[in-house]
């Protein structure tokens, strides 16, 4: 059996959940919604060489290091912190057993 990867998006008053598939492939985004209610997309997670990558773009940059990064690995138990020039948003990843 496989491993999926839940990704916990840990915001100031929420905390929302995506699930990554087992076969790590294709992109997800990691989507934030406003005070009214339009939802953005923030940051997306990638498949790359048999691991999730998640990807900084123009707006919204993997924090780590005391700078921004242009990408960071998702490893099991870890948090990444990600922000744009407004909100720092923790995110963690954990396994789920299949």
């Amino acid at each position: 059996m496989g491993v999926s990867v839940r990704v916990s998006v840990i915001k100031n008053n929420k905390i929302e959940n995506i699930i990554l598939p087992e076969n790590i492939e294709g992109s997800y985004w990691i989507t934030d919604t406003d005070s009214n209610d339009i939802k953005t997309n923030l940051i997306c997670i990638e498949a790359d060489n048999g691991k999730w990558k998640l990807v900084s773009n123009r707006d919204v940059f993997v924090y780590a290091n005391n700078m921004n990064q242009p990408y960071a690995y998702l490893t099991v138990g870890s948090f990444c912190y990600v922000k744009n020039s407004i909100n720092h948003i923790n995110i963690h990843n954990s396994k789920i057993n299949n």
